[in-house]
């Protein structure tokens, strides 16, 4: 992976939102409460931006972690394409991890770029384990609080970036009545209608790990 989509992966992570991925089965053995924001060594902040995704995905991901300028650092370079981080969303009080691919950062960099459409010809995938924390309002999701706004915690799971048509594919709004679809074992949409649509499907960890 070259110096510049590295790069981009905090940068546009830390602006955009937060919300993405696990499947339960097939996930690192940790899947304790996102910590609250307190100092950790490298070791832990590699282990725990490992920790967002499938083992068998994040045995070979790249590990990017913010340096003492706060600039992206990469301290473990990965061979399958997928690139871990500690932290997407500095306006929760918890650390939230994720790992996505290539495809997804380009869809991230499209976002931040209020381009017309995302720029990623493939399917960006991306796995959130510890979960998310967002906030609605109107139906509307939020990067941050203001005023009338409802913060809504996601639980573990996934995402698929890609523009699925939600009238052909029936899959639910995550911001329409979100307490109903918002739920271990569902999936919703995001951006649903437009270019930007994307996929959650959320894991039901206590079914998966009975199935252990």
């Amino acid at each position: 992976m070259t110096g510049t989509p590295c790069k981009l992966f905090l940068g546009i992570l830390s602006f955009t939102m937060a919300s993405l991925i696990a499947i339960g089965n097939i996930l690192a053995d940790d899947t304790t409460m996102r910590p609250l924001r307190k100092p950790m060594s490298q070791d832990q902040l590699t282990q725990f931006a490992l920790s967002a995704a499938p083992r068998h995905i994040a045995q070979d991901a790249t590990v990017m972690l913010p340096g003492d300028d706060g600039k992206p650092m990469e301290v473990r370079k990965g061979t399958n394409g997928f690139t871990c981080m500690p932290d997407t969303n500095p306006n929760s009080d918890r650390l939230e991890p994720m790992c996505m691919n290539q495809a997804t950062a380009q869809w991230f960099t499209s976002f931040k770029n209020n381009a017309p459409k995302p720029s990623n010809t493939v399917p960006g995938i991306a796995y959130m384990a510890k979960g998310a924390e967002l906030w609605i309002k109107e139906g509307k999701l939020l990067l941050k609080p203001e005023g009338g706004a409802v913060l809504l915690d996601f639980p573990p799971h996934w995402m698929i970036f890609w523009p699925f048509d939600p009238k052909e594919s029936g899959f639910p709004s995550c911001t329409v009545q979100p307490e109903q679809v918002v739920r271990p074992g569902n999936v919703c949409m995001i951006f649903e209608g437009s270019p930007y649509a994307a996929l959650l499907i959320f894991q039901n960890l206590a079914t998966a790990q009975a199935k252990r």
